[in-house]
């Protein structure tokens, strides 16, 4: 059947900087998790997909969580668009990046940000079932649209940087600002 969950460290991939990763025979994948090697990432693309062998199953990125090391390295996250069917994204301490677009994305779920100190802007799906997400206190402008399943936005230490905030038809969660 091919991978379902994908580790690059406990996998034993060689990798080196600056290099690119190509997955082979991996359709049925459902999870890449680069968690573990997150520091040693420059820019995240998911450019020149060929869909005939990119995993079309692919539900969940995880670039880094909250236990990884800082990345003050990578730039940059592109063509995310192209992962059709992605519905958990979480990059956190990736503090160079300054925009992550997500606007093609929409079957996401759940979206984890935090620990992005440099992150001001996120481009959100339009009407996608988002339940959850999770932004740095660095963000200073927040336009959701659509997004009626959504429970919870959490934004890290009061969002001091916050200066606009425009939710168009979306589920009431006043109760969940944190």
């Amino acid at each position: 059947m091919g991978v379902i969950g994908f580790d690059l460290y406990d996998a034993g991939i060689s990798y080196y900087i600056g290099g690119s990763l190509f997955f082979f025979n991996a359709v049925y994948m459902q999870k890449i998790d680069f968690s573990k090697i997150s520091s040693h990432i420059q820019e995240l693309s998911f450019g020149d997909v060929n869909s005939d062998v990119f995993p079309s199953y692919l539900e969940e990125i995880v670039v880094s969580d909250t236990n990884s090391v800082i990345n003050t390295a990578m730039s940059g996250v592109s063509n995310l668009g192209n992962v059709k069917y992605l519905r958990n994204f979480q990059m956190c301490n990736c503090t160079a990046v300054a925009n992550v677009n997500l606007s093609s994305n929409i079957y996401l779920e759940n979206i984890d940000l935090r620990g992005c100190s440099t992150l001001t802007s996120v481009d959100f799906p339009t009407a996608a079932p988002i339940t959850s997400i999770q932004l740095p206190n660095s963000m200073q402008s927040l336009q959701i649209k659509d997004l009626t399943e959504l429970t919870t936005l959490a934004i890290e230490s009061n969002a001091p940087a916050l200066v606009n905030i425009n939710a168009s038809n979306c589920k009431p969660f006043n109760d969940n600002i944190t």
